[in-house]
């Protein structure tokens, strides 16, 4: 799988398997994905929507890049927000 560190605040395109990984006022990152599972329709597309927290950017980035990896990902963008360069709102982050 060939990964791709966008620079912090930077947001992956929509139509990409990404990792999002998002700083919370507590100091802990919350990790939210999503998956076209190598380029099926997107009635075969999976994701994390649950914000899992962790407590590093390494540790949420080694969680995400491992679920990728388990979908069939093959090109992974991984995004980072902080408190100072929050990532941009996406349809993944709006209720259900």
């Amino acid at each position: 799988m060939q990964i791709t560190r966008l620079p912090v605040g930077d947001v992956a395109p929509s139509d990409t398997d990404c990792v999002r990984i998002e700083q919370e006022p507590d100091g802990t990152y919350k990790m939210t994905a999503s998956a076209l599972c190598a380029g099926r329709d997107d009635s075969e597309s999976v994701s994390i929507v649950d914000r899992i927290l962790y407590p590093s950017v390494q540790q949420a980035e080694e969680a995400g890049i491992a679920w990728a990896s388990d979908v069939g990902a093959e090109q992974l963008y991984i995004s980072v927000g902080t408190l100072k360069r929050p990532l941009r709102p996406t349809e993944i982050d709006l209720p259900l």
